[in-house]
């Protein structure tokens, strides 16, 4: 059901919600592998999605003069996306949507016409995200802002200090990625979050055996990430394996 690799990591593929987990464990362990795995231990055995994805589809600009905004609006419409920018965010942050700019762009993919632009570099807090064929244009402060004010009371006090989430257009957790600040109390509270699709958490000291237990009540996840979980020295992928095979 799963590979170890040299560097003691676990890929076991699940029957149910939770198609992958990864867990750190003891690289002397052999067991059998039934998804096949990669060196980089990605899944090979699953179907690409069809056609590029929307940052990879590659869009013209004539070289004509136009604003900042008619651009992202032209790129973003040949990409089957629609452009959607913060305006007043963006203008706080010293962007201007309305500046003329001259521009070619010969079929290049979506992703490196916005770069060129926007000018990331020269305009560091511009954000941008796609979501459910949109194109959102905003700052880091904005959305990061506007992610505070949706979470729950409890997760609030974590959020950017060792812990990120992405929220879905309805304001509900689908992604959490967090280090040392998870222990078994936070754990046992992520089970309130009923559309948690994906979680990862890196080298913190506080889960034990008994929190790990928690994971079986997450029955939205999907996508598990352990890296570095130990309890006083001991790594915990057996405990993990356990519980995540009870989703």
């Amino acid at each position: 059901m799963l590979r170890v690799s040299l560097l003691g990591w676990m890929c076991l593929g699940v029957c149910g919600s939770a198609s992958l987990a990864f867990a750190q464990l003891p690289a002397a362990a052999a067991p059998r592998a039934s998804l096949a795995i990669s060196a980089l231990g990605i899944a090979t055995d699953l179907k690409p999605l069809e056609g590029p994805a929307p940052l990879e589809r590659r869009v013209v600009l004539d070289g004509a003069a136009r604003s900042r905004r008619a651009a992202l609006s032209d790129v973003c419409r040949q990409a089957g996306l629609t452009f959607k920018p913060d305006t007043q965010a963006l203008s706080a942050a010293g962007f201007d949507l309305d500046e003329s700019i001259t521009l070619q762009i010969r079929g290049e993919p979506l992703a490196n016409a916005l770069g060129r632009i926007v000018d990331f570099r020269s305009h560091p807090g511009v954000f941008r995200e796609i979501r459910n064929g949109e194109l959102f244009l905003t700052t880091m402060q904005a959305h990061q802002a506007r992610t505070l004010e949706r979470l729950p009371d409890w997760l609030k006090p974590f959020y950017t200090h060792g812990l990120v989430v992405n929220i879905d257009p309805s304001g509900e957790v689908i992604s959490l990625f967090t280090g040392e600040v998870m222990n078994d109390e936070l754990l046992a509270r992520l089970k309130t979050l009923s559309k948690l699709r994906e979680l990862d958490i890196e080298a913190t000291k506080y889960i034990s055996p008994a929190g790990l237990a928690h994971l079986a009540s997450l029955p939205a996840l999907e996508k598990l990430m352990l890296y570095a979980i130990n309890r006083d020295g001991a790594g915990l992928g057996d405990d993990a394996l356990r519980h995540v095979s009870e989703i």
